[in-house]
C-alpha cells in the first residue's frame, strides 16, 4: 500500500458546469472567458486581467511547477484588482522559497499524502529505511518499506506515544513476512485472507497510538517482488539491528513522542523486543504476543513433545500409554496424518514388549528430529544460530524493570501457554514493578481458534488468523492504560 506521491497524480480534465468559466489569454493583455450557461451553452466574455487575477487556473499558470510542492493552488483565491501577473509572480516565489527553508529548518518536509482506512479513523503513509546486506557481492544499501499509521484525529504539532511491531520467525511456508503479515485463507479460521500486523497495528491507533510496521528484509507486499537473495542473510542479529534502525525511523516521525515509544514483539519477536528495550531510555517498555519463553525448550516442543502428545491421541486406542503393534497398523481417526516412526517398532521399541511407549518415542524424536536441528544452528548463517544462543526471556524478563504486557493464547502449540505461566510466576517472585499476563482459552499462535476435527477425529488443525477482534481491543486498551499517559520521568 503506497501512498500517492507529489507528482504522482493524474490529471483529468473536468467537464465545465453550469456558471463556471474557463479563461484564455489575449495578446493585448485583457481576458477572455468562456461561461457555460445553465443550458450548456457557451459565451465569450472579455475581462481586464489586472481584475480577475484570482482565478485558479491562471494561478496555477504563473507559478514553476515546484511551488506545489508547498501550496496547494487549486484553493487559492486572490481578487487583486490592482496586481497584474508580473507583480504577482514575485510574491508567489517569495512565499515559495519561505515555505521551502521553514520546512528544511524544521526537518519535516510535507509528506506524501496519506490513505485512509475503511472508516477514516486511521491514516497510513509510507515509511521507510535504509540497512546494508550482503548477498555475496559485498555490502549494499537496502530499502526497507514500511507504513506509519496514526489516528486520524490526531492534529499537527501534537506527538502521540507510538509502538513498534516487530515480526516473528522467518517460516515463509506458513505467512510472509510482509509488513501486513499477509495470511492466505488457507491457513484462516474463517477461509479468508488475513492481515495480522495491519489488524494489530489498527487496534493501537484506535487507542491513540502511532504504529510503524515494515516488511521483513527480502519480503514486499507482492509476494513476485520478494528478494530471495535477501531473505537468506536474516539471522537473529540482523533482525534486532533492523529492529533498532526501524526504531531510529520511527523516532523521525512528526507524530511520534521520542520518548514514549513501545516495542511489541509477536513469537520470535518476543526474543528482540526486551533485548531492544533494555538500554534505550525512550521505550516505556514491551507488549508480548506468544512469547518464547526458552528457544530450546520451544522448539524440543515443535519437534518432540507435540508430535508425541497428537500421535497418541490418535492411535492409543485404549489410552494405555503405549501404541501396540495391532494399534500401530489400525486405521487411525479421520484427519490425524499417521507419523512414519509409529511402524519403526524395531528402532523404537528398546525393552522388547512390542509396543511404542511414550518414554521410547521421545528417545527416538530427540534424536531424529530436536538434536539435528539444534546441531543445525551451530553455523553462523543458519537462520536458527542466534536462536539458541541468546539469553532466555526466562533468565531475562524477571531482572527486566519496564512494564511487559504478555498476550497468550491457551491452545497456542507454538509457544505453549505452560511456559509463559512458569514466566509469569518466575516474575512475580522476583518482585516485577509492572507485569500483566493475559490468558485466552480457545485461541492458538495467531490468536485464532484452531479448525474444528472432522467427525470421528481428534486432530485439530492450527490457524494462523485472524488473530481476535476482541482480543486485539482488550491489548490495546491495555497499552493505553499503561503507556498512554504523558511520561513524567524515567522508569
Amino acid at each position: 500500500m503506497s501512498p500517492r506521491r507529489h507528482g504522482d497524480t493524474e490529471k483529468r480534465p473536468r467537464a465545465p458546469y453550469p456558471g463556471s468559466r474557463e479563461p484564455t489569454g489575449s495578446r493585448d493583455g485583457s481576458l477572455s472567458v468562456s461561461v457555460t450557461r445553465g443550458d450548456g451553452s457557451q459565451e465569450k466574455e472579455r475581462r481586464d486581467r489586472s481584475a480577475t487575477w484570482h482565478h485558479p487556473k491562471l494561478l496555477r499558470a504563473s507559478v514553476p511547477p515546484w511551488f506545489h510542492l508547498f501550496i496547494d493552488v487549486s484553493e487559492v483565491d486572490m481578487p487583486c484588482p490592482r496586481l497584474s501577473a508580473r507583480h504577482v509572480r514575485p510574491l508567489l516565489l517569495l512565499l515559495a522559497a519561505a515555505g521551502a527553508l521553514a520546512a528544511v529548518a524544521a526537518g519535516t518536509p510535507r509528506p506524501a499524502t496519506p490513505e485512509r482506512d475503511d472508516d477514516g479513523a486511521v491514516l497510513e503513509e509510507a515509511a521507510s529505511f535504509e540497512i546494508e546486506v550482503d548477498v555475496g557481492s559485498g555490502p549494499k544499501p537496502y530499502t526497507v518499506d514500511g507504513v506509519i499509521a496514526r489516528p486520524a484525529a490526531l492534529s499537527p504539532g501534537n506527538r502521540a506515544p507510538a509502538v513498534l511491531l516487530i515480526h516473528g520467525s522467518n517460516d515463509g511456508s506458513r505467512l510472509r513476512k510482509d509488513l501486513d503479515v499477509t495470511i492466505a485463507g488457507a491457513r484462516t479460521a474463517d477461509g479468508k485472507e488475513a492481515k495480522r500486523f495491519r489488524a494489530i497495528a489498527h487496534a493501537l491507533v484506535r487507542e491513540g497510538f502511532v504504529v510503524y510496521r515494515h516488511h521483513k528484509r527480502g519480503y514486499a507486499t507482492d509476494r513476485n517482488d520478494d528478494r530471495l537473495d535477501v531473505v537468506r542473510t536474516i539471522t537473529l542479529a540482523r533482525s534486532t539491528g533492523d529492529s533498532r534502525r526501524a526504531l531510529a525511523r520511527l523516532r523521525e516521525s512528526p507524530w511520534v513522542d521520542p520518548r514514549r515509544i513501545v516495542l511489541l514483539g509477536y513469537s520470535e519477536g518476543t526474543m528482540l523486543a526486551p533485548v531492544i528495550a533494555k538500554d534505550d531510555d525512550g521505550v516505556l517498555g514491551v507488549v508480548l504476543i506468544g512469547c518464547v519463553v526458552d528457544f530450546d525448550r520451544v522448539a524440543r516442543f515443535q519437534t518432540v513433545d507435540k508430535p508425541i502428545a497428537d500421535a497418541f491421541a490418535a492411535f492409543d486406542r485404549d489410552d494405555d500409554g503405549r501404541i501396540d503393534a495391532r494399534e500401530q497398523i489400525a486405521p487411525g481417526p479421520p484427519g490425524s496424518p499417521r507419523p512414519a516412526w509409529i511402524r519403526a517398532t524395531g528402532r523404537l521399541d528398546r525393552d522388547r514388549d512390542g509396543a511404542i511407549s511414550r518414554s521410547e518415542a521421545d528417545v527416538h524424536l530427540a534424536a531424529t528430529a530436536f538434536r539435528p536441528f539444534k546441531d543445525g544452528s551451530a553455523d553462523p548463517e543458519s537462520y536458527w544460530h542466534g536462536h539458541f544462543r541468546v539469553p532466555t526471556n526466562l533468565e531475562a524478563l524477571p531482572a527486566f524493570r519496564k512494564p511487559v504486557i504478555l498476550i497468550q493464547g491457551e491452545e497456542d502449540w507454538r509457544t505453549p501457554a505452560p511456559h509463559a505461566r512458569e514466566l509469569e510466576a518466575r516474575m512475580k517472585a522476583a518482585g516485577h514493578p509492572s507485569m500483566t499476563f493475559r490468558y485466552y482459552p480457545g485461541l492458538g499462535h495467531g490468536l485464532s481458534p484452531p479448525r474444528p476435527a472432522p467427525e470421528g477425529g481428534v486432530f485439530r488443525e492450527e490457524t494462523a488468523g485472524p488473530p481476535s477482534a476482541e482480543v486485539l481491543a482488550e491489548m490495546a486498551a491495555l497499552a493505553r492504560e499503561r503507556f498512554g499517559r504523558e511520561r513524567d520521568g524515567p522508569f
